[in-house]
């Protein structure tokens, strides 16, 4: 069969017509949020009466995380202030239905313990469980007799569980410290180097708990009977991923604690101030909270 003249022309344009490809739908996929590098939980508490009894109670804590690479930072600050208002009552007059009635008011501040701490913390390889940490913080705690504890230590560390339901970490370092006590001790020095270990776990329970324990041993190298001791448990319980419900119970013992000073008055009456003496504080401090925590 002949083609005509004006389809022979067409054949070589037919040919270098490139044949279209069969389409293929585009699965596209969106991409996946970054996830945040920071994380920050606040807890609040308050407690206040008033009427025949008066007193405040102010809890505060925050605990603050930058997570990069291989590297973490954490800073942490904690407060609890309770005031006490005791009043005192009484009355004068000629007699039992004429009287005129007083009353004094006396504050006094009976709880304050006030701490802020920093952290670094880096792991020695990607994904490795060692890694090195170096930290500094402050604390004051004028009822047990201190004004100013400041603190530095360097160690390192390994991570034993790290699960999205258990986590575990131990670690031990050489540190400084330098206090500054309220009565300045006469056979103790205030600066000291000190040896340190910390362990944390982190245990979720169910859906919406989660109890953690913190413990903190620190000795001093001057005196080895000076040695401190600090257990913080936490039970929190999510009611959505903002706002949660925490009770809190804190232990810290101090073999050698500090010296407070106490008012002296003499047994004749009206009593008379004979001025301060110093008297050692308690070793152990307990303390049992419940708080609002808000995450974000």
């Amino acid at each position: 069969m002949k083609l005509p003249f004006p389809a022979l022309l067409c054949l070589p344009l037919v040919a270098l017509t490139p044949v279209p490809a069969p389409q293929v739908e585009a699965q596209t996929q969106a991409p996946a949020p970054s996830k945040r590098p920071w994380a920050n939980v606040t807890t609040l508490s308050y407690v206040a009466t008033a009427g025949n009894a008066e007193g405040q109670t102010v809890g505060f804590g925050n605990d603050f995380l930058y997570k990069c690479d291989q590297s973490a930072f954490s800073l942490k600050a904690r407060a609890i202030r309770v005031n006490t208002t005791v009043v005192m009552r009484s009355a004068t007059g000629s007699s039992l239905e004429e009287y005129a009635l007083g009353e004094n008011r006396t504050s006094t501040t009976t709880a304050e313990a006030y701490g802020l701490n920093g952290r670094f913390d880096h792991r020695l390889k990607d994904k490795d469980r060692w890694y090195w940490y170096g930290g500094a913080g402050w604390e004051r705690n004028r009822p047990a007799g201190l004004d100013n504890k400041f603190t530095s230590v360097a160690g390192f560390g390994r991570i034993w569980a790290d699960s999205d339901r258990t986590k575990l970490r131990t670690d031990a370092g050489f540190g400084y410290t330098h206090e500054q006590p309220l009565v300045p001790p006469t056979s103790s020095r205030s600066s000291y180097g000190t040896v340190n270990f910390t362990s944390q776990i982190k245990q979720k329970i169910g859906v919406s708990s989660l109890y953690t324990v913190d413990l903190a041993l620190t000795d001093n190298l001057s005196d080895r009977q000076d040695y401190l001791g600090v257990l913080r448990q936490g039970f929190t319980v999510s009611i959505n991923k903002t706002i949660a419900l925490k009770i809190g119970y804190d232990l810290a013992y101090k073999n050698h604690p500090n010296l407070i000073p106490v008012d002296l008055f003499t047994n004749a009456l009206p009593p008379v101030n004979l001025g301060k003496i110093s008297v050692p504080a308690k070793k152990t401090d307990t303390a049992f909270t419940t708080s609002l925590v808000i995450t974000f």
